[in-house]
């Protein structure tokens, strides 16, 4: 197995974890060493307690969660997934971090936000690039 083909394993583990409501699959998933959550609508969440407490409260009730399209970058130690999740009708972009850890590829950042991909159809073909409401840049 490549370590890309790893990493992307790992991913599907995170991704399996939180459509089960797995605690303990997710607990095995994330780092042991850093830990950064940003969940949609949540502050920053720093540090493996905070972070495994945000997912013990989530996994209560797991919402129907499914990954799709994900690309993998491995960069040494270091790996970046991008992907998008769906729940429900809602559509997420997504950035998953994962660092090597004793040879295993274990989740260090997660951040789901929103998917205004609802602009593109809103788009009046004036060419205007103005970034609409809710969006920065």
């Amino acid at each position: 197995m490549t370590e890309r083909e790893a990493v992307l394993e790992a991913n599907r583990a995170f991704y399996a974890a939180f459509a089960s409501g797995d605690y303990a699959a997710m607990e095995t998933v994330w780092a042991r060493s850093v830990a950064v959550c940003i969940h949609p609508g949540w502050p920053v969440i720093s540090g493996r307690h905070a972070v495994m407490q945000s997912w013990q409260a989530i996994l209560r009730s797991p919402p129907p969660v499914i990954c799709e399209d994900a690309v993998c970058h491995v960069m040494g130690e270091v790996a970046l997934v991008t992907c998008t999740e769906r729940i429900e009708q809602v559509t997420l972009s997504v950035t998953n971090l994962f660092t090597s850890e004793g040879g295993v590829w274990r989740m260090t950042h997660h951040h789901a936000g929103h998917n205004l991909d609802a602009i593109e159809e809103a788009d009046d073909g004036s060419g205007d690039d103005t970034p609409g409401p809710g969006m920065i840049h």
